[in-house]
């Protein structure tokens, strides 16, 4: 009957028949000298796609509806979600072929059938199904799997044994396909659907993925990586991952029929020059439906495939004589035998003795029939956003098995958010609750409370330290009173260490919007606390060391009282907080998510990050505060220029210098960094979290250690001999370095006298310029603060530093005692030089 339409036409043909496969060049190979032999000829030309099919979907895509001979396609393989794409261009075959249609299995004319119109004539039946070895299920006792839960544990078993013997180390129990294309949203459907979670979008147009079933289906499916399945399938198309299987590695396969030719003829190349060229492996395989869970879900994914026309191509006539022939029975008899696709032709699938009497098993005929459980995948439902939905099913699911996608809520989320927007045009409650929300990681606020921990009881073990050593010549000389306002600093200013790991996981707004601001005052007040002591530690040295010569003893007992800089401090820190207290009022950090990414058709947010963020003034402030402990940092390290020939006993310039330098780096590095990584929380969180303790710690550890160092140093008759030598040559040093500082001074004392001169000699007329004998100071006299001055000393002076830099704690020779603005001389202490010399073995030596 088809064969009476070809009529007196020729022309050239423009077909598609898939892409170039060895069942697609026998089909093309037949067709085309069966047209070459009617009369008149009818010439086909052959129009290769790309191999794949998600290249061969956009191949057609361009071409359907051409006209032009370079890029046209008259005939045309499709599948029948893409028919209400392009639906509006194709021809409508029900005039033609509509009465003829009760041969054909009515499921494929119903699913080529859109709007009324006839848009494809059936070609073959596609679906997945699972391939198995029944040889190795018989002889390990097991039967064929009917649920999933069966089938993994099948998988496991055998898989486990098979790798015992030799040569089946990279055997596997389940090969699947699991890069994204067109054949994952079959399996996942199939995997969702056997597990009764429904067909992602119903047939009354319900976007039903978001339910439990579903999620436990994408759960298993990622569960079988690196267990029954080969991780790699993540990215190897359905070619590579049914090797394994053919290759007799491989228990079970889940693929499509149309591979059944290749079970019954594939060979490994070069299988003669193994002797494989007998083996009959196809005798050992088994067809069966997937599994369900339960039992009764199983169910598959049908591909039904057709022929379509261009209904603007210019050669119409020959095209739809070429697809009469298609569509006879001769020729669906001709593809099942040479190529086992499975026939849609109902007197073929019924006709066992014409397909399969005499093929080799498996066949199609073993599971090509009407009751076949075959998912109806509500194509009507889906309409023209095919073309959308499966990417968005297949990127998705391989986003998940890669571990992208954390949950399969969130998968479950993305499907159901985006599935409502290009169906329905609408924002599902999902697209919000799927906003990507950049939050710090999990593991900061733990880290912040270490941190803050590590340097808060370092602090505190420190000050009790002190203060059990607080008679000690080391601790004597460091000036216990700073030390514990050192430790105080850094204790505060690691609070702000676990702020800066909270965020809105564990926290409510207004909690986070405390901690901002607690950030910069708990930072701010220990920073300054901090530098501060260091400051007034060294001023006050410069005061007791360097200054007391030039000065009367009243007025440096009057300014080196501990009660003016513990006043000092305390006013610096007072000014602090209540520039930090204006800084709250006025403008205040908060906590602040914002929307970087936002969705331009539905205006929703697609991701978002937050913040400790202010308005301008904020930033004025911050300046402002940065800009003072800058300046803080600059004092600190000019008094450490000034005292930088003071023994480090006293002064430790070199210490207070390395954490002053520590503090410039972290104050001048972290807001360039800060600032490029602005989008990225965690970084941000981690970089100013670890610029807040090693701050702290740094200064800490380089205050500290040196002096239990010293503290733990032994001593004899033969190192005190050795320092003695070191410190002569040091003192020179420093005397010749001290004398270049006094010519300056000198030189600056003239220039002033000279400015003064007039007025000098003024005073000197009017009340003599010489002195009383009994005002005059005797020869011998030296004041009492520059004899205890080691610097101005011509003897050696009364403290002996040892090799290490650091003070002898045996060898204390009237040390000055900066506990008392009278710096009364250790070595009036008889209980402790003589008491610190015994401990050592020698014995007191007079100064």
């Amino acid at each position: 009957h088809f064969l009476s339409h070809v009529n007196s036409v020729n022309g050239v043909v423009y077909w598609n028949p898939g892409d170039a496969i060895h069942r697609h060049n026998v089909e093309f190979n037949k067709t085309y000298y069966e047209a070459l032999s009617w009369s008149p000829p009818i010439t086909i030309s052959r129009v290769v796609c790309p191999p794949r099919l998600e290249d061969e979907i956009a191949f057609v895509n361009k071409r359907y509806a051409k006209t032009d001979a370079t890029e046209r396609l008259d005939i045309f393989r499709v599948e029948s979600s893409w028919l209400r794409q392009m639906e509006q261009s194709l021809y409508d075959l029900t005039p033609r072929y509509g009465s003829l249609m009760t041969h054909f299995d009515p499921r494929v004319v119903k699913a080529l059938t859109v709007n009324g119109k006839l848009l494809a004539i059936p070609s073959f039946l596609d679906f997945s199904l699972i391939y198995y070895r029944k040889d190795l299920l018989q002889q390990f006792n097991r039967s064929y799997p009917t649920t999933w839960n069966e089938l993994e544990n099948t998988a496991s078993y055998i898989q486990t044994e098979m790798r015992k013997l030799d040569g089946n180390e990279d055997f596997w129990g389940f090969m699947w396909q699991g890069s994204p294309n067109e054949i994952l949203t079959i399996l996942t459907m199939t995997f969702v659907a056997s597990h009764g979670g429904g067909n992602f979008i119903e047939h009354d147009g319900t976007i039903s993925i978001d339910n439990p079933n579903a999620m436990a289906a994408f759960e298993r499916a990622k569960r079988w990586l690196n267990w029954i399945t080969p991780s790699s399938i993540v990215n190897q198309h359905l070619h590579e991952t049914k090797l394994p299987f053919l290759l007799e590695k491989a228990l079970f396969l889940v693929d499509l029929t149309h591979i059944i030719g290749e079970v019954h003829s594939w060979t490994p190349m070069g299988s003669d020059l193994f002797s494989c060229g007998s083996r009959s492996f196809n005798s050992h395989i088994g067809l069966g439906y997937p599994p369900g869970q339960p039992a009764s879900n199983n169910v598959s994914v049908p591909w039904f495939w057709g022929w379509a026309v261009n209904k603007y191509s210019p050669e119409l006539n020959e095209t739809l004589a070429v697809l009469d022939y298609l569509a006879s029975e001769q020729q669906q008899l001709f593809k099942a035998e040479s190529s086992e696709d499975t026939p849609t032709r109902l007197a073929l699938l019924k006709n066992d003795s014409a397909t399969c009497g005499n093929r080799p098993q498996p066949t199609c005929c073993d599971i090509a029939a009407e009751s076949l459980p075959l998912l109806d995948r509500a194509l009507d439902a889906i309409g023209t956003h095919y073309f959308e939905i499966s990417p968005l099913i297949f990127n998705g699911m391989h986003e998940y098995l890669v571990g992208n996608i954390d949950s399969s809520s969130e998968l479950v989320e993305i499907f159901d958010c985006e599935m409502h927007k290009h169906v329905y045009s609408s924002m599902s409650p999902h697209c919000k609750a799927r906003e990507k929300r950049n939050e710090k990681r999990p593991f900061l606020y733990p880290l912040g409370i270490v941190l803050f921990l590590v340097n808060s009881v370092l602090s505190l073990v420190f000050m009790l330290w002190v203060y059990s050593n607080r008679d000690h010549p080391v601790v004597v000389a460091s000036q216990r009173y700073f030390l514990y306002s050192l430790c105080t600093g850094c204790t505060i200013s690691s609070v702000a260490l676990i702020f800066v790991g909270a965020d809105d996981r564990l926290y409510s707004r207004d909690t986070l919007d405390i901690m901002c601001q607690g950030t910069v005052w708990f930072s701010g007040i220990g920073f300054m606390v901090t530098t501060i002591s260091l400051i007034s530690k060294t001023y006050r040295v410069k005061i007791l060391v360097m200054d007391a010569p030039n000065n009367d003893r009243r007025k440096i007992m009057e300014l080196s009282d501990m009660k003016r800089f513990s006043m000092f401090i305390a006013i610096t820190i007072l000014a602090e907080a209540l520039f930090l207290a204006v800084w709250t009022v006025v403008a205040p950090l908060k906590w602040v998510r914002k929307c970087i990414d936002r969705d331009g058709e539905f205006g929703y947010c697609k991701e978002s990050i937050a913040h400790c963020e202010g308005e301008v003034a904020s930033i004025a402030f911050l300046t402002v505060l940065f800009i003072v402990h800058l300046i803080a940092l600059f004092i600190l390290l000019y008094l450490c220029y000034i005292v930088r020939l003071i023994p480090s006993e006293f002064s430790e310039h070199k210490w207070i210098t390395a954490s002053a330098i520590s503090s410039l780096e972290i104050l001048f590095v972290m807001p360039p960094f800060v600032a490029l990584s602005w989008n990225n929380i965690t970084i941000v969180s981690t970089l100013l979290m670890f610029s807040f303790f090693i701050n702290d710690f740094g200064v800490l550890s380089m205050m500290f250690f040196p002096k239990l160092a010293a503290t733990l140093e032994d001593h004899n008759e033969d190192t005190i001999r050795k320092e003695e030598v070191l410190f002569a040559l040091r003192k020179k040093a420093r005397r010749m370095s001290m004398q270049d500082i006094h010519k300056v001074d000198r030189k600056i004392d003239s220039r002033k006298k000279h400015k003064r001169a007039y007025s000098q000699v003024s005073l000197s007329q009017a009340h003599g310029s010489k002195q009383n004998d009994s005002q005059r100071p005797s020869p011998g006299f030296r004041h009492p603060m520059r004899s205890m001055s080691p610097l101005q000393s011509n003897s050696p002076p009364s403290f002996a530093p040892t090799m290490s830099g650091t003070v002898s704690t045996q060898h204390i020779r009237g040390q000055i005692d900066l506990r008392s603005p009278m710096n009364t001389p250790i070595q009036n202490n008889k209980r402790t030089s003589n008491a610190a010399m015994r401990g050592a073995g020698a014995q007191p030596t007079p100064t």
